[in-house]
């Protein structure tokens, strides 16, 4: 050591754990998602509930053509139940009076070439805006908070049971669309709740995936991208064979589900996206390297177990912040 000088410090490079090193990373990576998925029945996801103060039910439309028309960028309005004249008695219902118009009010959609208009509910107007409102605010809210998008718009459930001989129905959502809902109108025009689809990927339920795997030993299939309800309904045949007791619901119903849950965009934690590339990641996940990055000395970063070494901050756009890890040197995984 000379002129004071400090010589250089020799430090092992952080371990990666197995999970990275079999196989491939992004099967490494692959596993660690799925250590965080809820299986239990608090996941909306295995055990959803048609809450009347949370979700909008859609009847009396045909099922695969309001999934194209949404796919092919159409907008829709909800159609509350006329109000009746109910000359100074009680009002009826607004199930009972859709019946007396003669509105299919079953829950179970059926299917037909004809085009939809609207997405009819079983709500008065007062109701309707009221619900809405409090969906649209909750969706608004989720976006502000997480920077996910949290509304969907769900075709089709699967109800299944826990054993042979239970009697708890739990319904596991199938196509799970992602949408937005804008409220129009005002300044003399009646509000108008309008549903629209907002471009995001259209993901197989993950957790069901899973539950069915480990529980069961049943495969789920994949939802591929030309699939409509109804063709990805059929899918179920095999395991609806062996389950006798299993059946395919085929509703339709928009709520503010966790979006954490689907597919390979998600988990059930701060962590939304796993990204691989070469370089930095940051590109990637959808957003330049913030000029206000700063750096982070390697420390190790443990998930579940799962140790990775995490290396800076690669980018920041007021919502999420991006943590970019070197993984042997060519390498690199991409935390937001």
């Amino acid at each position: 050591m000379q002129n004071g000088a400090r010589e250089p410090t020799n430090t092992s490079s952080p371990s990666i754990s197995a999970d990275f090193l079999t196989g491939s990373t992004e099967i490494g990576l692959d596993r660690i998602r799925t250590r965080l998925l809820d299986l239990t029945n608090r996941n909306k996801l295995l055990n959803f509930r048609h809450s009347p103060a949370s979700s909008l039910r859609v009847v009396d439309v045909p099922i695969d053509t309001v999934f194209r028309q949404l796919r092919d960028t159409e907008k829709f309005g909800f159609m509350p139940v006329p109000e009746p004249d109910a000359a100074g008695g009680e009002a009826p219902s607004a199930k009972d009076y859709a019946d007396e118009l003669g509105w299919n009010t079953s829950f179970d959609l059926g299917n037909s070439d004809d085009r939809a208009e609207c997405l009819p509910v079983l709500l008065y107007h007062d109701h309707l805006d009221t619900l809405s409102r409090k969906i649209a605010s909750a969706a608004k809210t989720a976006i502000e908070e997480s920077g996910a998008n949290m509304l969907y718009l769900v075709f089709g459930f699967l109800e299944w049971y826990e054993s042979d001989d239970s009697k708890q129905p739990h319904l596991a959502p199938l196509v799970v669309l992602p949408v937005s809902i804008e409220r129009t109108g005002g300044r003399g025009k009646a509000i108008e709740a309008v549903l629209e689809y907002s471009g995001e990927d259209v993901e197989t339920n993950l957790s069901l995936v899973e539950k069915m795997r480990r529980d069961f030993g049943l495969e789920v299939p994949p939802i591929e991208e030309d699939d409509t309800p109804e063709i990805y309904f059929a899918k179920f045949t095999d395991i609806l064979k062996l389950k006798k007791t299993w059946s395919i619901l085929a509703a339709a119903s928009g709520q503010v589900v966790e979006s954490s849950n689907f597919g390979a965009n998600g988990s059930f934690s701060t962590i939304d996206y796993w990204c691989v590339s070469g370089t930095s990641a940051a590109g990637v996940c959808g957003s330049a390297r913030s000029s206000a990055a700063s750096f982070i000395p390697s420390a190790n970063f443990t998930l579940y177990g799962v140790t990775v070494p995490l290396a800076y901050v690669s980018g920041y756009n007021g919502v999420n912040v991006w943590l970019t890890a070197d993984l042997n040197g060519d390498r690199s995984l991409t935390i937001r």
